[in-house]
């Protein structure tokens, strides 16, 4: 397990760094506010800050073992590895999973476990990408393990970093090259392999974001940059004293400033992570071979100990989050209890298993054996000394926390009803039918005239919704629920994503039909569907779907989720005009998603993305109306709660309402505005999905509204096939 290397060298001295603990401090504070508190905008970069870090350490572990003893042991550093990160993060993955299944229902918590073991082989930044895991903009339910997907990162560049070295070093002990020459063939290998993941995260980052943002391949440089630093440290130990407070104060702004002004999407984690990345190795360098002087934001004992329990810190702090989510509402008890939780978790499990585990003797034998043999050697304590001998207060304080998060989660889960209840809160039968529809009006409706008979019903129905104290069984179930479900279903007919392959085969309604509609938009069109194609069909319309997920009807330039190009999307757009251009079709619907405006290629602020919609409407609008006879624009539903996220054992109802935001009012108020300009037909749905107070439930009788927090389910959209028909004068 040892490769013996004989060489003749001068050994680099090792000592201790509180600007790295303060490093430290910076970037697990930077990763918590952003989780918490979805501020600075790019706390995240805290990940890259580590990255660094991580590299420059144990490269330089690696390296000065090297330069000591003329060998790498491999047992010795795996052994040592395993001492620091095992324990306490098998014991928060046991506890977040315990905790889990005391709090979700099965499916969501039988989702965590696996996301566990995952987590626990160190695969875990695979698996969140395989299952389609975006980190920018997730709108289903959110593992609260997502985050081991970094150490899983570490974990790997550790299994295949040694190695390297080794190999290296045996090239040159076995050509019998010099040590300055070994080392330079150590730095020219590490800086191919740190440009050529750099290169491969910048392709990467455009094509698939999402999937780069997990990937070891597109992070590997990262590391590298620390490891090329661990290298240089002679070189480095030359940087004149007076200089090195500088660059370290530049490399600390720049840390702040990349949490400031950096965010996700296309262009993260290359070339975006360049700015952090290289403000972290310009602290380090500065603080290599010299004091580091003047730098008292990083090297005060306050910030060098949150530094020691960072680890413990940063495996607590988003199980924390994501768990006390599902109990709490937002505000700032939430946020305060988050914070004390973490805090208090991460120290104890710091101070009683995380520190005293990485200094004992456990997985190494040899140390045992000498420390039984010699007992005044005290410095490093067997695993059943650490058990047994833990001071009667520190065991107190554990054993109390302990004991107190047990009592509370298994008091919430028995004194709240486990939904569904036998007897649902809202009779099956709430959602009005086709056949219960009339056209007696008195109020205003979706279609700008008196209410329907249809609407009022449902409008009592919402009203019941928002004032139930106990969940329906639901159909369909909350297992068949989600993103990644919806899109699966959507697609199984081949008839979700429409091009020239397959857009004769899409076709529904009467194939001896006198009149034509078409349907264009995005995934929120391809949700309307169900309702859609038999409104119209029933009234005798030969039905032709040209919709396109993530690809609005609106005339504007996006991106796709996660941030990657989508020319796709202009030439889809472009070609479905001329089909509708060759058709010359009776009805035209369009129907889009207002969270548009978050992949709007050209980033802009809410009013000049609203703006920028509505005149991409526009312009799609008045190139559809010499081919049609009338064009409808249906408002999108407001968004609401995934049910699967916000129905637990110790929820309620109304933990599963949402208010109608301040974005999707300020959209619709500008397509409406444009859309009665063009002479189309605006068609506002909100009434259907929400009370005229703007609350949303996410259930209406025992139907769940969304599959996730947007898009409708098939059911509930079938259900408004009476006020579509209504609303569209069928």
């Amino acid at each position: 397990m040892a490769l013996i290397m004989q060489t003749s060298v001068r050994p680099v001295p090792k000592r201790f760094r509180p600007d790295i603990q303060g490093l430290r401090m910076l970037a697990v504070v930077a990763v918590i506010l952003d989780h918490l508190l979805a501020w600075p905008s790019g706390g995240f970069v805290g990940v890259d800050v580590f990255f660094v870090l991580s590299g420059f350490l144990i490269t330089g572990l690696l390296y000065r073992e090297h330069q000591k003893t003329g060998r790498i042991s491999f047992a010795g550093f795996y052994r040592r590895r395993a001492r620091r990160i095992l324990p306490i993060s098998a014991l928060v993955l046991a506890v977040t999973v315990a905790t889990s299944f005391a709090i979700f229902l099965p499916a969501r918590a039988k989702t965590i476990t696996v996301d566990a073991l995952w987590s626990l082989l160190f695969a875990g930044n695979w698996h969140f990408a395989a299952v389609g895991t975006n980190y920018f903009a997730s709108d289903g339910t959110t593992s609260p393990l997502q985050h081991y997907w970094s150490l899983a990162v570490e974990e790997q560049f550790y299994l295949v970093w040694p190695w390297i070295l080794v190999i290296v070093f045996a090239i040159a002990a076995r050509r019998s090259w010099s040590r300055q020459k070994g080392v330079r063939a150590v730095v020219v290998v590490m800086v191919v392999l740190s440009v050529a993941s750099l290169v491969w995260a910048i392709l990467q980052s455009v094509t698939d974001p999402g999937f780069a943002y997990f990937s070891t391949l597109a992070r590997a440089w990262e590391l590298g940059v620390g490891a090329l630093l661990a290298i240089g440290v002679p070189i480095l130990g030359r940087i004149p004293d007076r200089l090195r407070p500088i660059l370290a104060w530049v490399g600390l702004a720049g840390i702040v400033l990349s949490v400031f002004v950096t965010s996700g999407g296309s262009g993260f984690p290359a070339p975006g992570a360049l700015l952090p990345v290289l403000s972290t190795a310009l602290v380090v360098a500065a603080g290599t071979g010299g004091e580091q002087r003047y730098l008292a934001p990083l090297t005060n004992r306050v910030s060098n100990y949150v530094g020691d329990i960072s680890y413990s810190l940063y495996l607590w702090h988003f199980p924390v989050i994501i768990l006390l989510g599902a109990i709490l509402k937002p505000g700032v008890l939430y946020y305060v209890i988050c914070l004390v939780g973490m805090a208090v978790l991460s120290m104890l499990s710091y101070h009683l298993v995380e520190d005293p585990i990485r200094n004992s003797t456990w997985l190494d034998r040899r140390a045992r054996q000498e420390r039984r043999q010699h007992p005044e050697l005290r410095r490093r304590r067997e695993l059943p000394e650490i058990l047994w001998n833990v001071r009667a207060g520190d065991a107190v304080i554990f054993g109390t926390a302990i004991i107190a998060g047990l009592v509370f989660v298994t008091y919430s889960a028995i004194s709240a009803p486990p939904p569904p209840p036998a007897v649902a809160a809202i009779a099956p039968n709430a959602i009005p039918s086709s056949a219960s529809v009339t056209k007696a009006d008195t109020v205003t409706g979706a279609s700008g005239g008196p209410q329907t008979t249809a609407e009022k019903q449902l409008s009592a129905k919402i009203s019941t919704a928002l004032t139930a104290t106990s969940f329906p069984a639901f159909d369909p179930p909350i297992d068949s629920l989600g993103t990644t479900k919806w899109v699966h279903a959507a697609a199984t007919s081949g008839c979700a994503d429409i091009s020239a392959d397959n857009a004769t085969r899409c076709e529904t309604g009467p194939a001896n039909a006198t009149k034509q509609a078409v349907v264009l938009g995005d995934s929120f069109a391809i949700a309307w569907m169900p309702g859609l194609r038999t409104a119209l069909a029933d009234a005798g319309y030969r039905v032709h779907t040209l919709t396109s997920g993530q690809c609005p009807a609106a005339d504007v330039v996006v991106d796709k989720e996660g941030g990657a190009p989508f020319p796709e999307c202009t030439a889809h757009r472009a070609w479905a005009l001329q089909q509708i251009a060759a058709i010359k079709p009776d009805l035209v619907v369009l129907a889009d998603s207002a969270g548009t405006i978050d992949r709007l290629a050209t980033k802009t602020d809410l009013t000049g993305g609203s703006q920028a919609i509505a005149n991409g409407l526009q312009k799609t609008i008045q190139a559809i109306k010499p081919h049609a006879k009338r064009i409808a624009v249906l408002s999108d539903p407001p968004a609401g709660v995934a049910l699967q996220e916000c129905v637990t054992r110790v929820s309620t109802p109304s933990d599963c309402v949402r208010e109608i935001s301040p974005t999707w009012s300020a959209i619709q108020a500008d397509d409406q505005d444009v859309i009665k300009a063009t002479g189309a037909t605006y068609v506002d749905t909100h009434l259907w999905f929400c009370d005229d107070q703007g609350r949303c439930p996410s259930f209406i009788g025992n139907t769940p509204v969304r599959a996730d927090a947007g898009h409708m389910t098939v059911q509930y959209s079938e259900s408004l096939e009476p006020l579509l028909a209504a609303a569209l004068k069928l």
